[in-house]
């Protein structure tokens, strides 16, 4: 079931982009990262010029992987100030030291790395605390072919959309992820796979996995498949997913991607009832993210669109019984597609002015819903609800590259009857 808001969101994904590569040059601006030694173990320039955006992120991580010592640590974080009004209420307010993530990185050989992130989130970690401790990568690169072929095991980041990669919190605009890549593309999202990746020529770059796959009983109306993620802590290992993503880079700076995902989720519920008997369930999951980034003399803009099918949403949400499932629990009730969409554009201020400090004002523009389609019912009042309009205004001030402050209003208007929502939210973060 095909809706309104999909054309709108379709027309502002296009007028972005095409916003951005009409003003498209051969060179944007890049940020040198000067190493203690400007020679790696191997003899080659160990000089990085990373970009804003996703390239910020990948060429940092090349910085630590070129280290001319072996082991190599960093990290990044962020504190956040919300105050959120729903309605005509008072509203509430709350300040948080969001995350801290650290990283290890080990080369052990010129073409043997080590690479690993442990998150702590909200401050405090235990029983009754809000927070936990949680290991976010930990992975084996094997270099085969130099830059074209590199083999990846252990626990890594799916390839969707852009923030489930890149999300260091200098790279993005806004004190929190976009929502589109938080409920729709769930970050961060990591599982415990093995595959290949690599650029085989200058700006094309690809990435394919085998990988654990998703719990249908994590699945929900409000947060989609996000808490089908088991972050390869003891995870249901009954059925694989594959996901892939191609990304290319023709101007420097100007990236665009698309990614896939899919997998037969349904033997990871093990024991599945229906009035008692028992229910071999496929619960097939289907995803497809295309995203743009793109950067030039001062401007930045950026769109993401995902999609997602999941089969037999109705046989799931019939289910009585299952591991996982409480005694008088149902199956969960999720929509048969779910959909999300937002286009970005900011501009540096400063661009004019002979200083390293960056002043960006922005705008973003998101639409989602995770019951876009419904399968086995009637769509409801609540369902409704369910589809989310968000824009934001804010600004990012970076008096370095590695180092921001954030400050965003937001309005946020939910489909159905329910009133809308309000935000003013501050954040700091920094990276290293």
């Amino acid at each position: 079931m095909y809706r309104q808001p999909l054309l709108i969101v379709t027309a502002a994904l296009i007028a972005v982009f095409g916003l951005t590569t009409s003003a498209l040059a051969e060179d944007g601006p890049t940020l040198k990262l000067e190493n203690d030694n400007t020679e790696t173990q191997s003899g080659t320039d160990n000089t990085l010029e990373p970009r804003l955006d996703g390239d910020v992120g990948r060429q940092m991580q090349a910085h630590r992987f070129l280290s001319a010592v072996n082991t190599s640590i960093g990290g990044y974080g962020e504190a956040r100030w919300l105050f959120t009004k729903l309605g005509e209420d008072d509203g509430t307010s709350m300040a948080d030291q969001y995350r801290l993530v650290l990283f290890i990185a080990h080369n052990f050989s010129d073409w043997i790395r080590f690479y690993s992130e442990i998150e702590v989130e909200h401050a405090m970690a235990g029983d009754g605390l809000p927070g936990y401790v949680a290991i976010e990568q930990c992975l084996l690169d094997f270099d085969i072919i130099q830059r074209a072929l590199t083999i990846r095991a252990g626990l890594f980041l799916v390839p969707m959309g852009i923030t489930n990669i890149w999300h260091e919190p200098p790279i993005f605009h806004g004190v929190s992820r976009p929502t589109v890549e938080r409920q729709i593309i769930p970050s961060t999202w990591r599982e415990l796979g093995i595959g290949i990746l690599g650029e085989p020529v200058d700006g094309l770059r690809y990435e394919l996995y085998v990988m654990s796959a998703l719990n249908p009983l994590g699945f929900s109306a409000g947060s989609g498949i996000r808490n089908g993620r088991a972050h390869a802590a003891e995870a249901p290992g009954d059925t694989l997913a594959v996901s892939a993503r191609l990304e290319y880079e023709p101007i420097l700076g100007t990236v665009v991607g698309l990614s896939g995902y899919y997998s037969m989720a349904g033997p990871n519920i093990n024991n599945a009832k229906v009035a008692g008997e028992d229910k071999d369930l496929k619960v097939p999951v289907v995803g497809i993210s295309a995203d743009f980034r793109g950067r030039w003399q001062g401007l930045e803009a950026k769109a993401v669109a995902a999609f997602f099918s999941i089969g037999e949403t109705d046989e799931l949400r019939k289910l009585d019984g299952a591991d996982g499932l409480e005694d008088g629990q149902t199956g969960p009730d999720i929509g048969s597609q779910l959909f999300g969409a937002y286009g970005e554009v900011a501009y540096n201020v400063l661009q004019s002015v002979d200083t390293e400090h960056e002043l960006l004002p922005f705008v973003r523009y998101e639409y989602l819903d995770t019951m876009f389609a419904l399968d086995g019912r009637d769509e409801t009042t609540g369902d409704k609800e369910k589809a989310i309009h968000d824009i934001f205004f804010g600004v990012t001030y970076r008096p370095i590259r590695q180092v921001v402050a954030k400050v965003d209003m937001n309005l946020r208007m939910f489909g159905g009857d329910k009133d809308s929502e309000k935000g003013l939210n501050l954040g700091l973060g920094y990276m290293f």
